[in-house]
């Protein structure tokens, strides 16, 4: 293995080291304070007929922002923390603004510049204070750690592993949308740029060297990370071909990779009963995603009444002190809870999910290695050739197995 490439492990597995811990301990002081709050499941079906407009950050979000406002009388608009600065500014007005951040970044949750925000169980507690302030929900995690939380409320968790835009879909999935319109996921760097103007880091930038990316220009993003005792990415990082929403090929990192075949996934899952629209004016094409300017999605939706999402029952005191004490009756800690964290995976030590990274690596180039040697370009996605596309890659997935990570 090469030095890049040990560092790259050493920089992931280090990342998720550290943020899982936090993450359980965060969980953990969030279930004392359950009482009086709303979990997204009391809302499952609450948004029949109603589209959902899912914004991201990416670099695209600059050629449609101005377009949102628009889309707050159409359905409901729902922003990642990351983009909610850049709507700010522009003077877009979310009714949900969505975090799973570990780390307390709840300065950049402006209860002024959303109608609520919806966080997870595992967000920080001030970000999780802030959820309650707003009114808003949370949500859990589809993983064994949180068990008791599905057993004694009710409420299934989310499958959202890769990003909280996954987080995002899955929960618009279970509100019963009619539509998802995707905008800001570039899953790229469009025009060399890593995020929207006017979001944190910004100042980003990428540009290609051979098969690899350079990722550099954001000093307060490698302090941020240092002072989170999490080791900055490599600058340098393998990169993978893959195909572009206007017909092209783009180079991009392994995390975007993984984050297509999430929204692929959901696609496979979702698409038979809720229209899919890739409304993001750059980066990947998504499978199973139709794509659509958001002019042109803006222009067949018509302006409607905005379902009430402050709905939904509050949790009691009772129910909150049911689900502590189970937590507390398995020897909840951080430590012990941790083992039970990779639902379906098994029980697992960090030094296994170090040595299971490099699966990841492999299982991406051998997907995209078998894609290219049926003969499929990515510029011809389209059409037959992208069913073909797409049924190719769910039997790779198929065939591949499981992550054992």
């Amino acid at each position: 293995m090469t030095d890049l490439a040990t560092r790259q492990q050493d920089a992931n597995a280090a990342t998720v080291r550290h943020r899982v811990p936090r993450m359980l301990e965060n969980g953990l002081t969030n279930i004392g304070n359950l009482a009086g709050t709303r979990h997204t499941a009391s809302l499952r079906g609450a948004l029949k007929g109603c589209p959902v407009f899912l914004v991201s950050a990416g670099p695209s979000l600059d050629r449609n922002i101005s377009q949102l406002k628009e889309a707050c009388r159409k359905g409901i608009v729902m922003a990642v923390n990351s983009a909610a600065p850049a709507l700010k500014a522009a003077g877009v007005r979310p009714h949900i603004v969505l975090t799973i951040e570990a780390v307390d970044l709840s300065r950049h949750l402006d209860l002024d510049a959303c109608d609520q925000v919806v966080c997870d169980l595992s967000s920080s507690p001030a970000a999780f204070q802030k959820m309650r302030a707003s009114g808003g929900m949370w949500f859990h995690s589809a993983n064994a750690a949180w068990s008791p939380i599905s057993q004694l409320l009710g409420c299934d968790g989310l499958d959202y592993d890769v990003s909280v835009a996954a987080a995002g879909a899955s929960l618009a999935g279970m509100w019963g949308c009619s539509e998802l319109v995707l905008v800001g996921q570039d899953l790229a760097f469009t025009d060399g740029r890593c995020y929207a103007t006017g979001c944190r880091f910004d100042d980003l930038r990428a540009t290609v060297d051979d098969d690899h990316l350079v990722i550099e220009g954001s000093p307060d993003r490698e302090w941020w990370l240092l002072s989170l005792g999490i080791p900055p990415p490599p600058s340098r990082r393998k990169g993978y071909t893959v195909p572009t929403i206007d017909g092209g090929e783009a180079l991009v990192p392994l995390d975007m990779v993984m984050q297509a075949e999430f929204f692929a996934r959901f696609a496979d899952a979702w698409g038979d009963t809720v229209a899919l629209t890739n409304s993001t004016e750059g980066g990947q094409m998504l499978l199973g995603w139709a794509p659509e300017p958001l002019e042109m999605t803006l222009a067949r939706l018509p302006d409607r009444e905005i379902p009430d999402m402050s709905k939904g029952h509050a949790i009691t005191s009772d129910e909150a002190d049911a689900v502590r004490d189970e937590l507390l009756r398995q020897g909840a800690t951080a430590d012990q809870m941790a083992e039970r964290f990779w639902h379906g995976k098994g029980d697992v030590a960090w030094a296994d999910i170090a040595k299971g990274l490099p699966y990841v690596d492999a299982m991406v180039g051998c997907e995209v290695a078998k894609i290219q040697s049926a003969g499929l370009s990515p510029a011809d996605a389209t059409g037959a050739t992208y069913q073909a596309w797409k049924m190719a890659a769910w039997k790779v997935r198929q065939a591949l197995g499981p992550n054992p990570i």
